[in-house]
């Protein structure tokens, strides 16, 4: 299976995928998780996969991830973190590393010219303001609370 491009495991109802599954796939380069029961997605899930460019997220019970997550990516990477027709509930404050990411071009959400940004149930994902709480602190010291660092 090393080399194995694409993987397509969506709207099978998995809850959990153990670390290092994907380990010897080192040529995947998209892998498709949406529409499953995932709570959560473990650091170090994707280690390994240096050619992964495509990740499907979307319609999971997510509501975070681990910047560890993509601690070894060093290449582009199109997250689908939600759709349109999606009930996805992300804390968006929790994903300021995700927001640096997205600035930088290392992290982009449009696949095919749809996009797939995050669905956030705390903040809206383009005014996400991400900064140490002594720098929000100084300018919007009555819009950010604690919740979001």
């Amino acid at each position: 299976m090393r080399v194995c491009r694409w993987l397509y495991l969506q709207e099978n109802q998995i809850t959990n995928i153990e670390n290092g599954a994907f380990r010897d796939l080192v040529s995947l380069e998209r892998l498709k998780l949406n529409d499953n029961r995932l709570r959560t997605l473990h650091a170090g899930l994707f280690d390994g996969l240096g050619k992964l460019d495509e990740l499907w997220i979307h319609n999971n019970p997510l509501t975070t991830l681990d910047a560890a997550l993509f601690s070894t990516q060093n290449q582009h990477l199109v997250l689908l973190m939600s759709d349109a027709d999606s009930d996805d509930s992300w804390r968006c404050g929790t994903l300021c590393w995700l927001k640096e990411e997205e600035n930088t071009g290392a992290i982009s959400f449009v696949h095919e010219g749809e996009e797939y940004k995050p669905c956030c149930v705390d903040v809206v994902w383009d005014s996400l303001q991400c900064c140490t709480w002594i720098q929000c602190n100084d300018i919007l010291p009555f819009r950010l609370s604690r919740r979001n660092f």
